[in-house]
Formats: C-alpha cells, structure tokens, sequence
C-alpha cells in the first residue's frame, strides 16, 4: 500500500492517521513530543470553546468505540486534558492495535526536511511545463536525538505540526523587541534546569511566559505570589501581552486569581498591553456567535477594557492601548521585588488604576511612552507555522491566511486550534485499490 508520512500526532494529525488507515494506506506518523498530543497537554488547563460534536470525527468515534469505553458525549466541551484522556489517547489505542505495519508511531521524533526525490526546490517547474516533479517521490530526514534516519518512497506528507511550539515576537512590526530574543533564551534555560513543577520562581527568566497559557490558578499560581512579609508590600505586578482570546483567558484567570488573594490581603497589579487603537474594543463581538462560551469571553474581556466591569478588591488594572514594545530588559532584586522584567515602547492611549469601582481613569498624551516594570510577563501575540519543513519543496504560502481561526475556549479560557494541516502530494491522493 502507498505510505504517507504524518507530521504531528496532535488531534488533527491523529484524525488523519485514522482515516488514512481506514482508507487503505500505511502511514509513519511521527511526534517530536514523548507523548501523543504534546502541545494540547500543554494547556490541558484549559476548556474548549466548542463541544465534541465539533471536536471528534465520526471515523474518530468508531476509532473508539472499536477499542472500547464510552464514546466523548457529543455536546461536552473537554478540557485539554480530557480531550486526551477521552479521545485522543484512545486515537492512539486504535492505530497501535493495527495489523503490523499499517501505522508505525515515532514519538520523540522531529521531521526536519523534506524532499522530493532528486528534485531541486528550482527544477521541474510545472508552470513551466516540466512534468517529471509529478510522479516523483517524497523523502523525509527525521531526528532521534542524535541520531539521524532517511525516508524515502513516501507516497504524501501531511503537515500536522502546528503552531503552537512557534509564538511571535511582540516587538515592533511582529519583530523581537530588543532584548526579547535573548529573555527567550533565559527563560527555556530556566524551564530545563529545574522543571516547570519544580520552579520556584525566583528570577524574572522563570516568570516569563511566551510559549502558551500560563496556568495561573494552579500549575504556575506560584509566579504570581508575592514573597513579602509586609502586608502593605505583598502584592505581584503583572504585565499582560496581546489581545486575543488567549490574553482575555489569562485575563480573566487573574481576576479570578485576584479576588482569592485579596482575603488574605495580597494584590495584583495588571498592565494590559493592547496593539489595537483606542477606536474600537479589543474583540470584536460575533453576531449571533454559535459558540456561546466565546461570546461571554469578549463581553467580559472588553467590559474590563472599557472599564466597564469591576476588579476584585486584589486586583488593579491598566489598560494600554495602540502599543508598540520596543525594548525588554531584566532590572534586579530590590527591596520590594523579586527582580523586574521592563518594557519600553510607545502607546496611544492609557486608562489606569481600573479598581472595584470599574471607573477608569484616562490618560492620552502626544507621543507617549509606554514604560511598564512587572515581576511577570505574559506574551500571547500568536503563533505561527514552522517554514522549514518544506523550503525545499515548491509549496505556496497565502501569508494572509496565515492568521490564526480560532475554536476553544474555556469558560474562563481559551485556546487556538494552533494546527496547520498542509498537504504535500501531487497528484492527487487516491484511495488504493483492496
């Protein structure tokens, strides 16, 4: 049978694995990650916008009820970790218990190239009338940590890989602000010297989120707590990048955060970078919005924007409209922080200090500074595809599609589907004969 190379075993990646299975076709489907779903685990805190019924396939159901248990009820909407636990793992099940050599499952694994026989990326131009790039081949160069394999014959490759392991830079333009590129070095050195759960937080580098939802009530509650003695002092100046759903989700966790915090007499201070101008709200609310758990987010995220909604008596928030970050930098241990991450830009226009009361108050100059001092920072400006997959193929790329559409959320929450499925084979792909 044709062999098609999966590149990714996340939800998209598993469904293609499935039904090409079902459809007569070997596949090698291969995961950077230890285990399958590595990225959704990743924010397995967070609840889905949209029910099963629009998460699971119908070849995906059978999938699991072929290797038994309940079927995902059609109108949940999981959590991340129950997407895994209730249908994708059970994905899993199903392609490990195939006839030998149907589905073959590479995990910590990474496809580093891929090629198309002996054809260079400029020859056999089919605009051009050149024809021999049709029947040719795929080739895959995958990386088992330091050891390198080569796949050839390979009849497709689907790209599943996503991208969430790829988040923007902030800085002006979508380019790293100064300084934001080596604080990203910092922090994933932070991440494997002592592990996420074994994180302390004690320098600003392991308060530094940008590669997804932090987990603020639970997982990463402990970046948020201030270390002070005093009661006057004991308070953690966040500052909150992006204004997509992500950044209305991790939003609306500190304020739920918040409001636990101030019993004990603690508080946060938020500064909310926005890019969007002043003109309009930072979500721009779906008329008759089929997803109903979506539409409570913008309401709630753009009340608190407008100043419209109340903070908790622990939380202060400032909002910062028409940003542009230009500069990051660490400023050290004082006496009443734990070191500081600062970010210098420009913006538009300020309301600060929105408190229980919910009034805001404005603040708009010329050419105003954007000057911002937090003991956390959360970067959620987007993700993007990896390119580099298929530099050497002759593939197209819309990069005005390249936005993200979204599809969760969780009742405070939210997550992007963050998968590119991109298939490269021509000419087409057909099912092989039984």
């Amino acid at each position: 049978a044709p062999r098609v190379l999966v590149v990714g075993a996340g939800p998209i990646g598993l469904e293609a694995a499935v039904l090409l299975v079902r459809s007569g076709f070997d596949v090698l489907l291969v995961e950077r990650g230890e285990a399958l779903a590595a990225s959704v685990r990743q924010w397995a805190h967070v609840q889905l916008f949209s029910s099963n019924e629009l998460n699971c396939s119908a070849w995906g159901l059978q999938a699991c009820s072929e290797v038994g248990g309940a079927v995902p009820s059609s109108d949940a909407q999981p959590t991340g970790a129950l997407l895994v636990e209730g249908y994708l793992e059970r994905l899993g099940a199903w392609l490990a218990s195939q006839p030998t050599g149907r589905c073959e499952l590479r995990r910590g694994t990474s496809v580093d190239a891929i090629s198309r026989a002996a054809i260079l990326k400029g020859e056999e131009v089919k605009g051009a009338g050149e024809l021999a790039r049709d029947g040719a081949p795929f080739a895959a160069l995958l990386s088992i940590g330091d050891q390198e394999e080569r796949v050839d014959g390979l009849a497709a490759v689907l790209d599943c890989s996503g991208t969430y392991g790829n988040p923007n830079f902030f800085g002006r333009g979508g380019a790293p602000a100064l300084g934001e590129r080596s604080m990203r070095a910092l922090a994933d050195a932070a991440s494997r010297s002592c592990g996420e759960a074994g994180s302390r937080f004690m320098q600003p580098a392991e308060r530094y989120f940008y590669r997804g939802l932090p987990d603020v009530c639970k997982a990463h509650r402990g970046a948020f707590l201030s270390q002070a003695d005093s009661a006057a002092e004991r308070f953690r100046s966040v500052a909150l990048v992006g204004g997509g759903y992500s950044a209305a989700t991790v939003l609306l966790q500190l304020r739920e955060l918040a409001a636990e915090l101030s019993e004990c007499g603690s508080c946060l201070e938020v500064d909310w970078i926005l890019r969007r101008a002043p003109a309009s709200d930072p979500y721009a609310a779906i008329d008759r919005d089929p997803l109903p758990t979506r539409a409570a987010l913008v309401d709630q995220a753009n009340a608190l924007a407008r100043g419209e909604a109340a903070c908790p008596p622990g939380m202060r928030l400032r909002v910062h409209r028409g940003c542009a970050i230009d500069e990051m930098r660490t400023e050290p241990l004082s006496k009443h922080t734990d070191g500081t991450i600062r970010l210098k830009g420009t913006a538009v226009q300020t309301h600060r200090d929105i408190g229980v009361s919910g009034v805001p108050d404005w603040e708009a100059s010329a050419g105003p500074a954007l000057d911002v001092a937090a003991e956390v920072v959360i970067s959620l400006v987007g993700f993007r595809p990896e390119l580099e997959l298929s530099r050497e193929l002759q593939v197209h790329q819309l990069f005005a599609r390249m936005k993200q559409r979204v599809s969760h959320t969780h009742t405070h929450a939210h997550t992007h589907t963050h998968t590119r499925t991109h298939t490269l084979r021509h000419p087409p792909l057909r099912t092989p004969p039984t």
